[in-house]
């Protein structure tokens, strides 16, 4: 049996969804396959949205079209804005989120789109012909039947021949409880892509009832909530606590010695996890000299007595993470119920997409999510718009996508000229000065209402132009020392400044050049800087 379709989207995971989503809305008919239909937009990790830099992800998003911001703001059942202590340009919303409920939204925004479908099944492999060129040409379901179709983008995150780890047990899953997709796997090792293997984990679920919430301190919500969504008005809505713990001597002792059963540190697992999430074994080893680390007691829903444990994502043994939980003060009684694993998975060198997502030696192919090496809902949703945008864009004979802000910019560039010319705008550099209270004459100017958001830009890039100014220098500079040899001979072990974990990238990988240290993962542009400086110096002595 053959079905044709415009676009069929292999997964429906955060990047799946955005995809079909987007691929339909732009008038094309849309396919979209998964291998559980009670699953869609699943949240795999922690059931949050938003964050530090995952915040204003979101927020791009949504300036695109997607659904993510909007799914966040109704089923949110805690929101709070991050780093606010801060500039705003780092201001960072986030949304603890119903679990359960953020599937069944997603699935009901999805179902309202008239031009896709939803299909359960399992893909087994794609279709690729190779004349006049290689190019997909749709899928090959398990049970036989096959989708045509003009374009096929792939969003598998961690299913391609997934591989589960828990202390020394392993054992075959795209999540804990769900079954691989290893036919589909097994075909893209053959079709030439440089492919490599990832891994990344969560941390144990615990019992609710069993802990004691009295020796902890609570974190509730903001008292005005932000939304994600530029089409949200406002959240009117209790909101739930989380709490903060930390971890003890006697936890670190107790990872210290289990260490060697550690699937991270025994050579089980061969792949690499994400710089920015470490699982508590690697917080413990890297960071030896930290007495604690902090850990955060969030709920799984409404309706569930389900917590999740951030900042315990381990694979340690059962019993390791058993005697983890019950040395820290009020969770000596609490009962696990999920344990932590860390799962591996085959994902795609990204440096084989164009800009458009599309894989450059197979037209009418593109990846979006984890298979190109992401982690988190947010980056796999901006990668599954951007690839559903162009999918569409490329088919219908349109030119692909550059991401633009021409809505927020155009009013931007007619405020700045106007302040550029008034009082108002020398007014505003003071530091007690608020542009809201010359609100109605930034409405007479832009002759609309401002969109939201654009005060407090306007508003921070008058105040902060100074500093502005002085780092648009800097890049300057940097941009002309991108050629500086950095000799053989050089040591970075002895440079303050710079971070343990970048001192070792350097030593490890000991770039030629300035510029090609700061092409490191993991090497700030700051660490350049530092390193840049010290360069200097070693010329002048």
């Amino acid at each position: 049996m053959q079905e044709t379709y415009d676009v069929v989207v292999v997964g429906a995971g955060h990047a799946g969804c955005e995809a079909a989503r987007a691929c339909a809305r732009m008038g094309l008919k849309t396919a979209m396959v998964t291998m559980n239909l009670d699953l869609i937009a699943q949240m795999s990790c922690n059931p949050a949205i938003g964050g530090i830099a995952k915040g204003h992800l979101v927020r791009e998003i949504d300036a695109l079209g997607g659904v993510m911001g909007e799914v966040a703001d109704a089923v949110g059942i805690q929101f709070r804005l991050l780093n606010t202590s801060r500039g705003p340009a780092v201001w960072s919303p986030r949304a603890q989120c119903d679990k359960k409920m953020y599937r069944v939204r997603m699935r009901e925004v999805l179902e309202r789109e008239p031009n896709l479908r939803i299909k359960q099944a399992e893909v087994a492999a794609l279709q690729i012909v190779d004349c006049p060129e290689r190019r997909a040409t749709g899928v090959r379901l398990r049970d036989g039947r096959t989708i045509s179709a003009g374009a096929v983008i792939v969003t598998t995150g961690t299913f391609l021949n997934g591989l589960a780890h828990v202390g020394e047990m392993k054992y075959g899953c795209g999540r804990n409880g769900e079954a691989p997709s290893e036919l589909l796997g097994d075909q893209l090792r053959t079709l030439g892509l440089p492919w490599t293997r990832l891994k990344t984990g969560t941390p144990p679920r615990l019992d609710g009832r069993t802990i004691d919430w009295s020796r902890f301190e609570a974190q509730p919500g903001d008292a005005v909530p932000t939304p994600f969504s530029f089409l949200t008005d406002k959240i009117d809505r209790p909101q739930v606590q989380c709490h903060i713990a930390y971890t003890t001597e006697e936890t670190h002792r107790i990872i210290r010695e289990a260490i060697p059963r550690s699937p991270l540190y025994s050579g089980q697992i061969e792949g690499v996890g994400p710089r920015y999430c470490p699982s508590i074994e690697d917080k413990i080893v890297k960071f030896p000299d930290k007495l604690r680390h902090q850990i955060f007691l969030e709920p799984e829903g409404l309706d569930t007595n389900e917590i999740y444990v951030n900042g315990m994502s381990t694979s340690m043994p059962i019993d390791v993470q058993a005697a983890m939980v019950a040395s820290i003060p009020g969770l000596e009684q609490a009962e696990m119920i999920r344990p932590g694993y860390a799962i591996e998975y085959d994902a795609i060198d990204p440096r084989e997409l164009r800009h458009t997502l599309e894989v450059r030696s197979i037209r009418g192919l593109y990846l979006a999510g984890q298979i190109n090496g992401t982690s988190g809902y947010e980056e796999a949703g901006c990668q599954g718009i951007v690839a559903g945008i162009n999918a569409s864009c490329i088919l219908r004979g349109m030119t692909p996508m550059v991401v633009g802000r021409t809505a927020k910019q155009r009013q931007k560039e007619r405020l700045m000229k106007a302040l550029s010319h008034h009082a108002n705008g020398q007014w505003l550099k003071r530091p007690e000065a608020s542009i809201g209270e010359i609100g109605g004459w930034v409405r007479q100017v832009l002759g609309e209402e401002p969109i939201r958001g654009l005060l407090t830009t306007i508003e921070t890039e008058i105040k902060y132009n100074g500093y502005i100014a002085q780092q648009e220098r800097q890049i300057g500079r940097m941009k002309d020392a991108e050629r500086r040899p950095i000799p053989a001979e050089f040591g970075f072990g002895g440079i303050p400044g710079l971070s343990r974990e970048v001192r070792e990238k350097l030593e490890r990988v000991r770039p030629a050049t300035l510029g090609q240290a700061g092409r490191i993962p993991g090497v700030t542009p700051a660490a350049v800087a530092i390193l840049d400086v010290y360069l200097s110096l070693s010329r002048v002595c």
